[in-house]
């Protein structure tokens, strides 16, 4: 084999080159044939034995969806669906999901599947000539045939000839081809002759060919000419598919959190990317963090026609501190009852047949930001209600702030009557209402000297109560003859909560020294009544008091207390001191072993923190 062997071989090499730039068998084709045209995306790959995925070389291939979450038992049903029938159409509503659902379906199927995904961004975006260019490119692809780019046929009698050689080869094969089509509800209702044009020379009803259409329900159903039809909803994430998205996170939690926000993927993904960055989901519900805002900026803007329809009402509601009844806002503000509960469509209240109220604490929060303008207009409307029935519970304990946050201190020191005070007292069982009303009164009284010395007297006066020693006395009785049933009797009726909780705490106390199990009903009653106390409201006396007759059931809970009088600005450092040595001392003599280690110093000042250590140091003989 000599020269001219070798020259006739490099010249056959040299013209089949120059043939393959006209014409180019895909099955010879390899990458570096790019960018045939600039504004094009046809790259042709490498060999069919390794690629062959039409939308590889598609303009409306599906996007990159980053951090998805598989909806198994979505894609499983329109599976399900496409075995018995020639066409289905996922609906839901704009960004629920129904592009990464199609886009989950191809990935399963992308070998079989030709897909058009369209993002209406222009007109020539989704102009019918380049629809059926790019659906003869996928066809060709897939049955492996030339391609000619330049010189091809791309129109619609030359997509129903491809579509007709496709139908023949994959029923000879026994093979099926899905059409995924994407974004056919985007297209401007003036460009809709579009879509008929297009559905009316795909192959529909064809044996071995399947179409799945994302649409609007109602929008395509009268241009598909075949009966054997099936359509699917696709609704909101649920629990499960979000444990998937958020692991880790307990179901009370995220059914809060789904209760909060509508649970489509975008919304999902953005609190995913937050939590990932360290923030809570308690964080996200009570808006703690700048970055949790534009959450319910959009959970907002989804309802933002009905917003505006319902201003005056969310305003009632944002900056109430009472809950209200529908029917009360309903003849304020002088709207229909039957109207008020429609607003159970605005995604982030709930509303039922008497109340309404935002889904957590942080729409409240974003709500009364959004309607700042309402605030004084709102607040008007919450104070004439709430004079109506100026006795209520409700009124007693409320009214006052709401006339504060008005400017009209005159009003909060008329509504402040003796009268009104014992009847708060009487009606709430609370020294914590009473003590807040009184400070409150005092902080409006500051140019009335009158008034000033009435609201420091009572305080002085309620500051004095304690729980008896002739009560504490006759319960002690009821303890040593194990006569546990009155004892509580003696807890129920007791004047306040407060009072309440110290006798629950002295009973609990009996069951901790005998080595008896204490009953959960009381547990939970104690554990209750703890949650309501304010030792801001009550100030440094009743807090110490009620700390030390937790101390024998419950040092935590009465050391918890003690470190809030210490962080409490308004008794003074010598103040807080004061109550925390007497805790010890009081401690020491109840019970010497009442500081267990267990109790948590690292937050006390440091001659809290070397106090508690000297009472070990004295109980253990260290001195």
């Amino acid at each position: 084999m000599g020269r001219p062997f070798f020259f006739a071989i490099f010249y056959l090499v040299l013209c089949t080159g120059l043939r393959l730039l006209r014409r180019l068998p895909i099955e010879q084709v390899t990458r570096c044939i790019l960018d045939c045209r600039r504004d094009d995306k046809y790259y042709l790959g490498e060999s069919m034995s390794s690629i062959v995925v039409p939308a590889d070389y598609s303009n409306y291939s599906f996007p990159e969806f980053k951090g998805h979450v598989s909806r198994d038992g979505l894609i499983n049903t329109i599976e399900m669906y496409l075995d018995a029938n020639d066409v289905v159409f996922v609906y839901g509503e704009e960004g629920f999901g129904k592009t990464s659902v199609l886009a989950e379906f191809f990935s399963r199927h992308e070998k079989s599947s030709i897909v058009l995904s369209i993002d209406p961004i222009n007109k020539y975006s989704y102009y019918l000539e380049s629809l059926i260019r790019d659906i003869i490119l996928q066809v060709k692809i897939y049955l492996n045939q030339d391609v000619d780019i330049t010189n091809g046929i791309f129109d619609k009698k030359e997509m129903v000839k491809n579509f007709g050689t496709l139908e023949y080869i994959i029923k000879k094969h026994n093979k099926e081809l899905y059409v995924v089509m994407d974004g056919l509800d985007q297209i401007p209702d003036d460009d809709d002759s579009y879509i008929k044009d297009l559905l009316d020379y795909l192959p529909i009803g064809k044996k071995n060919i399947k179409f799945l259409f994302s649409a609007k329900k109602g929008m395509l159903e009268k241009s598909i000419k075949s009966r054997k039809t099936k359509s699917i909803n696709i609704d909101l994430f649920s629990l499960e598919e979000t444990k998937k998205l958020l692991p880790g996170i307990g179901d009370d939690k995220l059914r809060v959190l789904l209760n909060s926000f509508r649970a489509t993927p975008e919304m999902l993904s953005s609190i995913k990317r937050l939590t990932e960055q360290g923030v809570t989901i308690d964080d996200i519900l009570q808006m703690d963090v700048e970055d949790t805002e534009g959450l319910f900026e959009e959970e907002w803007s989804r309802s933002e026609s009905v917003v505006e329809k319902y201003k005056e009402f969310l305003g009632i509601l944002a900056f109430s501190k009472t809950s209200l009844s529908l029917e009360q806002i309903s003849l304020e503000i002088g709207m229909r009852y039957e109207s008020i509960i429609e607003a159970e469509c605005i995604s982030f209240l709930h509303v039922t047949d008497k109340h309404a109220k935002f889904r957590s604490v942080g729409f409240a929060k974003f709500a009364r930001k959004k309607l700042k303008d309402l605030r004084m207009k709102s607040l008007r409307y919450i104070t004439n209600i709430m004079t109506k029935t100026p006795k209520s519970l409700d009124s007693l304990s409320s009214l006052p702030s709401y006339f504060n946050d008005l400017g009209d201190t005159q009003a909060v020191i008329s509504h402040l009557s003796n009268e009104n005070l014992e009847l708060l007292l009487s009606e709430s069982k609370s020294l914590n209402d009473l003590f807040r009303q009184l400070d409150l009164g005092i902080s409006c009284a500051e140019d009335n000297e009158l008034e000033m010395l009435r609201f420091s007297f009572l305080k002085s006066l309620v500051t004095g109560i304690k729980t008896s020693s002739l009560l504490k006395s006759e319960l002690k009785n009821f303890l040593i003859k194990e006569d546990v049933k009155t004892a509580l009797d003696l807890a129920h009726g007791a004047a306040s909560k407060e009072e309440q909780l110290q006798i629950l705490c002295m009973i609990a106390a009996d069951y901790k020294e005998k080595e008896k199990p204490l009953p959960e009903s009381i547990e939970l009653q104690i554990e209750t009544l703890f949650q309501g106390i304010s030792p801001e409201s009550l100030g440094v006396e009743k807090t110490l008091d009620i700390a030390m007759d937790l101390l024998p059931f419950d040092s935590a809970k009465a050391m918890s207390l003690i470190n809030q009088i210490d962080q409490m600005g308004g008794g003074g450092e010598n103040k807080s001191e004061y109550a925390f040595f007497r805790f010890t001392l009081h401690a020491l003599q109840k019970k010497p072993d009442a500081f267990d280690g267990e109790i948590e110093i690292k937050n006390f000042s440091e001659k809290k923190s070397d106090a508690c250590q000297a009472c070990w140091n004295l109980e253990s003989g260290g001195f």
